[in-house]
Order: C-alpha cells, then sequence, then structure tokens
C-alpha cells in the first residue's frame, strides 16, 4: 500500500501539495490497515482510490480531505473528517485525498483546481491500471517545473562562482603585474597589429561585423545574437536584454560559417558591460583573467588565454577587412 515515490501536485497553481503518498485500493485493503493509516496522517497523506465513502474512525487527528472527480479536479474542500465518516451520495466523486490539517490552506487549494497523484522519480502523472500495476500517464508539469527552476539556481550559482573566481583572478594579476617587469599587454599588441589603419577606417570597421555571434547564457536554450562591431577592446552585441554597468559576463564568441565542433571558431571570455545602447550593449573585454564556464574554474594558463583570444580576434578583424574590402569594390 505504502509508496514513498508518490506526491501530491496542486496542477493548477503548480506546487506541490504533499510531499509523500500511500495510495489505497478499498477492494484490496482491509478496513482496519486503512483506519491505522488515518491515525498516522502526520507522515504520509491517503489518496483513496476508487472511492466508495468509509465509516467514522474515533480518535483520529486532524485530517482534511479533498473529494476528486474523474478528471483530479477537487469538487469538495473539507476542512475536517467528520466524526461519522463520509458517505458516497455524490456520483461525481471519484477519488478522495486526505491530508495533514492545514495542508489545504497552506497550499491554496480551491474547488475547481487539478490534484495530479505524480510519481517523483520518474516525474510522471501516475494512476493504478485496471490490472492492479502502477502505470505513468504523463508529464507531471509541477515537478518537470521545480526541476527546471531548480537547475536553473544551480547554472546561477555556477555563473556567480565563475565571476568571484575571475575577479580574484584579477585582483592577483594585478598584484603579480605591479612586480613584474613591464611588458606589452595583448590589447597593445593588437592595436599595433591594427597601425596602417587610419582611424577614420577603422570606426567604419565598427559598424558591422556580420560573420560573427555571442552566446550567453539565460536559462534558456542556447541562442545566437548578432556582433554590431567589434575592436582590439570589446564589442556591441545586438539584444534586448539589459544588464547594470559594470555587471561581469561570460561571453562565447563563435564564427557563424565555422564549424562549431572546432574550438578554433569560438572562445569564451569574461566581459563587462560599459554602456547601453538603443539596439544593445557594449562590452568590455576583461583580459587579466579567463575561466571555464563549466566548471567555474580560473583557466590555469592565463597567459595562454590571453594570447589565444588575440589570436581569435586577429583573425575576426582580419577577415572582416577583407569582407569590407569585397563590398567598397
Amino acid at each position: 500500500m505504502a509508496n514513498s515515490t508518490l506526491c501530491a501536485c496542486d496542477q493548477t497553481r503548480k506546487s506541490r501539495v504533499c510531499e509523500k503518498i500511500q495510495h489505497v485500493d478499498p477492494s484490496q485493503t482491509q478496513f482496519d490497515v486503512f483506519a491505522e493509516s488515518l491515525a498516522h496522517i502526520a507522515e504520509s497523506g491517503i489518496w483513496l482510490n476508487p472511492y466508495s465513502g468509509i465509516p467514522g474512525v474515533p480518535g483520529l487527528p486532524a485530517i482534511e480531505v479533498l473529494l476528486l472527480d474523474r478528471n483530479s479536479v477537487v469538487i469538495d474542500c473539507l476542512p475536517e473528517l467528520p466524526e461519522n465518516g463520509l458517505d458516497d451520495g455524490d456520483a461525481r466523486v471519484v477519488s478522495a485525498l486526505f491530508l495533514p490539517s492545514s495542508s489545504i490552506s497552506d497550499a491554496q487549494i480551491r474547488v475547481g483546481d487539478q490534484i495530479t497523484i505524480c510519481n517523483l522519480e520518474t516525474k510522471m502523472e501516475w494512476q493504478p491500471d485496471q490490472t492492479g500495476t502502477h502505470a505513468g500517464a504523463r508529464e507531471c508539469q509541477c515537478l518537470q517545473d521545480e526541476s527546471k527552476s531548480k537547475d536553473s539556481v544551480e547554472r546561477a550559482g555556477q555563473v556567480q562562482a565563475a565571476i568571484q573566481n575571475m575577479q580574484e583572478a584579477e585582483e592577483k594579476a594585478a598584484a603579480d603585474a605591479s612586480n613584474a617587469p613591464s611588458k606589452k599587454s595583448f590589447r597593445d599588441r593588437l592595436i599595433s597589429w591594427m597601425k596602417g589603419e587610419n582611424v577614420q577606417r577603422r570606426r567604419g570597421l565598427r559598424n558591422q561585423y556580420p560573420k560573427l555571434v555571442a552566446y550567453y547564457w539565460t536559462g534558456a536554450s542556447p541562442k545566437a545574437f548578432r556582433i554590431g562591431d567589434i575592436s582590439p577592446t570589446g564589442f556591441y552585441l545586438i539584444t534586448e536584454d539589459r544588464w547594470v554597468l559594470g555587471t561581469q559576463i561570460l561571453m562565447t564568441l563563435q564564427r557563424e560559417e565555422g564549424d562549431a565542433e572546432d574550438h578554433n571558431n569560438s572562445i569564451t571570455v569574461p566581459s563587462k558591460v560599459i554602456r547601453c545602447g538603443a539596439d544593445g550593449v557594449g562590452f568590455e573585454f576583461i583580459s587579466s583573467a579567463a575561466v571555464d564556464p563549466g566548471s567555474a574554474q580560473v583557466v590555469p594558463s592565463n597567459r595562454h588565454s590571453r594570447e589565444r583570444l588575440t589570436h581569435f580576434l586577429e583573425r575576426a578583424i582580419r577577415e572582416t577587412r577583407e569582407a569590407n574590402r569585397l563590398v567598397t569594390h
């Protein structure tokens, strides 16, 4: 009779009603066993299905009752089980859910709500079939949403940890830089590489970069966002999302025409919001550290990561020059 993997969910309000449910079939369970279960209602709710009424049971704790129709819709909410029991006079009632005191008010259940019994392991709605065995029917939306919410919270925690690790790495890099001999930064090397281009042409280069897209985690399925322009120091992202200035985000840049499986065609870099425009957001590359977005750990070789970003941007800017030259001619 007992099944610790079952719970009761209010599909109307997308909330869990009872964490543990026992299914009782009166045709297969002696009444004294059922009465004993009612006496321990605080430990587990009871789903009586099929329903045929119950006689009075003296000495029971406070018990609330939901009467359900064939579609598991609440017909009546009883704040307490009557001392003389329940009759089977209402033909609409197909099953009854017996719950610990205050369950109905805590879950804000109302007549008309749909209450389903669900399997915690499979996250499926549960019904006993005609042979008496237990069969999953369809996905429990309530449990599915709970799982997605949990994944989102965990992923948000990973991103936050990544940002914290990145900030700590920046502080360490700054401290190391103050004690190290002066050397040319990757940003300066990029700018030097671009010498020979006049300022006006570099500005023209920033007008549009159609062959590079960006990905960042939003909690939903991955989506490519167009890069409006790019430079050695940062880029402008075309997006409707907005962040507070100074927000740091792990951004994956990827060549549109390249093989997505080739790691040379994409790079994940920490970026910081520096301005918001009418159609997007401007980001600045944070060059002093890099993190692994999967493990939220600082990449051991920061020098290697900076050089890889340099090479990736050099290639991107070179391809942009060639594309612009073809358009111009």
